[in-house]
């Protein structure tokens, strides 16, 4: 395989131009060449949303979030791919072009970041809006689910509950430690004592995963 078809195939795969140029060790303004005119040439291995930026809106908030989804749909090599792309979920055609995404999308407002009605479904119009942190958390897929007083809600739901007398680490503590839901959420909290430790007292523990899911 000469090394035209070794960057494309790394492309293809999901690599960026960075990776690309480092695994084949070239120049990465050469794998840009080479994306630029294989792309022109129709070849499918290279996205769209290799090449030049349309409208000179590189430096706009949304398009940041164009290529974050692009990133973790397609590159395996990235973290958060295993959650996205990983589990089918696809960025459209459509989007593929920036100057769509915007048009379907709109400007990116303030303190917001794109989010999907589905979580299981696809980056595509319908399915697609900006929202803030909070309301992300609501539309979680590993949202935990609690029980009391004959009701059924998501943790973050209880937390707003004029009922629940606990904060949100204290909840995801209770629960992780097999307590009933309702005892969990209705039970005082007790006061804090001083946090400084003395000498020979044992560092606190790292969160486990249960905990690290509390509201952002």
């Amino acid at each position: 395989m000469n090394i035209h078809e070794q960057i494309l195939d790394l492309i293809g795969a999901g690599s960026t131009h960075k990776q690309a140029a480092a695994e084949v060790g070239v120049s990465r303004q050469l794998v840009t060449t080479i994306a630029a005119k294989a792309r022109a040439a129709g070849d499918q291995r290279v996205p769209k949303m290799v090449g030049r930026i349309l409208h000179g809106m590189s430096g706009d908030p949304a398009y940041s979030i164009w290529c974050m989804i692009h990133e973790r749909c397609r590159n395996p090599k990235v973290e958060s791919y295993e959650f996205y792309g990983g589990r089918g979920i696809r960025v459209c055609e459509r989007w593929s072009n920036f100057a769509n995404f915007i048009s379907d999308m709109g400007k990116k407002p303030e303190g917001r970041t794109i989010e999907r009605d589905n979580v299981n479904g696809n980056y595509e119009p319908g399915n697609c809006r900006w929202a803030t942190k909070q309301e992300q958390y609501f539309n979680r897929r590993d949202s935990l689910l609690l029980t009391a007083f004959g009701e059924t809600k998501c943790a973050a739901e209880w937390l707003l509950d004029s009922r629940c007398a606990a904060n949100g680490s204290t909840l995801y503590i209770r629960i992780e430690r097999g307590w009933n839901h309702e005892r969990a959420i209705t039970q005082p909290m007790q006061p804090q004592k001083n946090r400084s430790r003395g000498p020979g007292q044992s560092k606190p523990r790292a969160p486990s995963e249960i905990q690290r899911r509390v509201v952002a």
